[in-house]
């Protein structure tokens, strides 16, 4: 039996984790825009674990070709960065 939908949700991982994630929920056959079978994927560092300027460029690459519905919050140290659902971007909050 498969869920309608999926959430995976991470917290303070490395920008690797998140492209992990991505693709297990691809590999699984959830996606947006798949009828029944939507993938939410969540991901929020806090203002204690920021993540560096490299990994904001990789998490932007992976909003641009996505095949989910992501949402992200990120903390940098002069700045919030956040993507809602229905954002296109990433941007300043």
């Amino acid at each position: 039996m498969k869920p309608d939908f999926i959430v995976e949700i991470g917290l303070n991982y490395p920008f690797e984790h998140l492209e992990s994630d991505y693709y297990k929920l691809l590999n699984s056959r959830y996606s947006k825009g798949n009828g029944n079978k939507e993938a939410y994927l969540v991901h929020l560092w806090q203002p204690h674990d920021t993540v560096d300027l490299d990994d904001i460029e990789k998490i932007q690459q992976l909003i641009a070709k996505s095949e989910l519905n992501i949402a992200v919050a990120i903390f940098t140290k002069s700045e919030i960065l956040v993507k809602h659902l229905s954002d296109k971007d990433l941007g300043p909050f």
